[in-house]
């Protein structure tokens, strides 16, 4: 049960990112916004591997958008989310500094950057790829996370980053390194054994996610019953915590009946504000904001609700189950080709 419930958690956490992050105007000492989306279309251009991704960004309109860091998982260069890749702002001025600080030039960092996250830039839009075939090829509307999903991402990654390597070897010796590039040193080190490797790779790194290959429906439905169960009943809580405010029921409110209602509000800083004022709400001094942050708690539990259900709906029913797992099979045929190619390269070598 805690293995379930830890895997419904890290759901939970993985659709926080669907509320896409919103840009914000900050100070770009490199001038990211401006020039570093434009390198690495410049390196998509240049790379075999990258020429579906380059096709796909610009028949579908796909963006690449630098944002602040905040609403983008710690340390991820990249996610994606609806209609764009969002790019880490505050991870790529991190680069940025520590190449200027080993006295880079200027004017060559932005692209050095470029080349050494474009993999991870990449294995989003693989991520975009997928969700796009999984809607035309099934009618799914939203795939979830899972060990293929990630397969196939991690498979782009890794084809990236030997082209990258191969086109500026330069720009991978010790001088530049990033902190990045032991993800890339991980994946090449789990490829020196094939498929089993990158797949034994993604399961250690994802063990929460599911396999729509090999995982029983029935290991996912109950914590997910639970989940939107639970949810269902903060959503209740959080409806009846606004009618009491709109009638003027403050005074009824507890600490704990409030932290139900302000528990869904997903920026920290809104949730520290949120609990200091907890003990004026018991004395009854209602916040001007409060049915703000009640309002926005409400509609993230209704989208939350909206994703689980549609997890629950897929899982049981068998033929798009059945269906889904023929489509990401036939998907996963791209790993052992591109290992029959690199056998077939080094014997050519």
């Amino acid at each position: 049960m805690a293995e379930a419930r830890g895997r419904s958690l890290c759901l939970l956490v993985w659709m926080a990112l669907w509320a896409c992050p919103a840009s914000v105007a900050e100070e770009d000492t490199y001038g990211l916004r401006e020039n570093y989306t434009r390198e690495v279309m410049s390196v998509f251009s240049r790379l075999r591997a990258t020429q579906e991704h380059l096709s796909f960004l610009r028949k579908h309109s796909l963006t690449l958008e630098v944002v602040s860091g905040g609403r983008l998982p710690e340390k991820a260069v990249a996610a994606y989310c609806g209609g764009s890749v969002y790019l880490n702002k505050d991870v790529l001025m991190g680069f940025a500094g520590e190449l200027s600080a080993r006295g880079v030039p200027r004017d060559s960092i932005l692209e050095i950057v470029a080349w050494k996250t474009a993999p991870f830039i990449a294995h989003e839009i693989r991520h975009a790829i997928t969700q796009y075939e999984a809607r035309r090829k099934l009618h799914i509307p939203f795939l979830f996370p899972s060990q293929e999903g990630e397969l196939l991402s991690f498979l782009d990654t890794l084809l990236v980053a030997q082209g990258s390597i191969a086109a500026q070897p330069q720009w991978w010796e010790e001088s530049s390194v990033l902190e990045s590039d032991a993800v890339v040193g991980s994946l090449l080190l789990a490829w020196k054994d094939g498929p089993r490797g990158l797949r034994k790779m993604v399961r250690r790194a994802y063990p929460e996610a599911a396999s729509f290959i090999s995982d029983p429906p029935e290991r996912s439905l109950p914590p997910l019953e639970e989940w939107i169960a639970a949810l269902e009943r903060r959503l209740n809580g959080i409806r009846k915590c606004r009618e009491d405010a709109r009638t003027s029921k403050v005074h009824a409110l507890t600490r704990e009946y409030m932290e139900v209602c302000l528990s869904l509000v997903e920026l920290e800083e809104s949730i520290r504000k949120a609990r200091k004022r907890i003990e004026g709400y018991e004395r009854g001094a209602l916040p001007d904001d409060s049915k703000d942050t009640g309002s926005m708690s409400e509609r993230d539990t209704e989208q939350t609700l909206e994703i689980l259900k549609r997890r629950r709906d897929l899982l049981q029913d068998s033929g798009k189950m059945e269906a889904l797992r023929a489509f990401f099979r036939e998907r996963l045929r791209r790993i052992d080709d591109a290992w029959r190619a690199r056998r077939a390269s080094k014997k050519r070598g």
